[in-house]
């Protein structure tokens, strides 16, 4: 089973879906999300002061599919994706899976095999009369 799909819209509108990380990262075994800043209110328990920390965070990203056209590749995690699922599910299907086919194995060279060894004195270019 290949591990990437395509997504083809077969519905009269864009397709929208968001890949939440539980759903999408986490099964397809790499994170895809966005990292970005968040600010969070902090109160330092000695002096009672209130401060804000600056921390990064995973952020969902979203993909989307207008009508008639096909998803570039994708995991197959993004079946799990609430919506995708039910889409795919549908009756008449808003969206139809499309097999990704496996690389082609590299080709590999023939070998081609090395011309005979010439005669040592032929081969260093030292030439003898007789």
């Amino acid at each position: 089973m290949a591990e990437l799909i395509r997504l083809k819209n077969r519905g009269p509108v864009p397709f929208v879906a968001t890949l939440f990380h539980d759903a999408y990262c986490r099964r397809g075994g790499k994170c895809g999300c966005r990292q970005e800043k968040h600010l969070s209110s902090v109160v330092n328990r000695q002096t009672g002061e209130t401060g804000l920390r600056e921390s990064m965070r995973a952020a969902p990203v979203g993909f989307s599919i207008p009508p008639g056209e096909t998803s570039p590749p994708m995991h197959r995690a993004v079946l799990y994706v609430p919506g995708v699922a039910e889409a795919v599910k549908a009756t008449p299907p808003v969206l139809v899976v499309v097999e990704v086919a496996a690389a082609p194995a590299p080709k590999s060279r023939p070998v081609v095999p090395s011309a005979p060894a010439e005669d040592s004195a032929i081969a260093s270019g030292s030439s003898r009369k007789r």
